[in-house]
Order: C-alpha cells, then structure tokens, then sequence
C-alpha cells in the first residue's frame, strides 16, 4: 500500500468502529452481522469484475543490508530535524530511567 492511502486507512480505523457500534445498536446485531456478509458479497462479485491483469513484479539487483543501514542512517544525519529526532530518540530511555531511578529512591530517603 503506497502513502496516498494512508489518509483514508486512518479515517476508516478512527470512523469504523464507532459506524460499527452505530449500526449494532440501530438494527441489532444480527442484522449488522448480515449487513457485514452481504458488503462481503458485494466486494467478492467487485472484484472479480476487474480484467486488466497485474503487471510482473520489476526484478531488482539483490538488496544489500549494509548499505541500505548505511544510505539511511546518512539520510538521517544529513536533515537537520531527522537528525534532531533521531538524538531525541536514543536518548529519551536512558532519561526516562534515570528518572524512574530517582523518583523511586527520594520518596523512601525522605520517610526518616
């Protein structure tokens, strides 16, 4: 799925169980069940009116890990606000402990 979807996939989990819970309580559960298998149906006899067939997959040279690591991470240090993200990235945990070891250890040094 390319990025252009993206937009309508999240509208569809933010919508969809709401429209879901809406629909249970206005015609029943049964009914929404039957309504969930006849869109089913629909979707099935959709799709299998589509004829252009799907082109073959384009054949790429062998990916390699060490350079895919390599040209990502040079993309990120080169843009300053991936850059940015990426330091506050792998420093938040060791902050977050430090922090967790501090607010559990004060409280007990100051009971007496």
């Amino acid at each position: 799925m390319g990025t252009a979807n993206w937009p309508e996939r999240s509208r569809a989990e933010v919508a969809g169980p709401g429209l879901a819970g809406v629909l249970v309580e206005w015609i029943t559960a049964p009914m929404a069940i039957l309504f969930d298998a006849v869109s089913f149906l629909f979707s099935a006899v959709f799709l299998s009116r589509i004829r252009e067939p799907e082109p073959p997959p384009v054949r790429r040279a062998q990916p390699h890990l060490g350079r895919e690591i390599a040209e990502g991470l040079r993309g990120a240090w080169n843009d300053p606000l991936l850059r940015a993200m990426a330091g506050r990235t792998l420093t938040a945990p060791s902050s977050w402990a430090f922090q967790a070891a501090c607010t559990s250890c004060l409280p007990c040094a100051n009971c007496g």
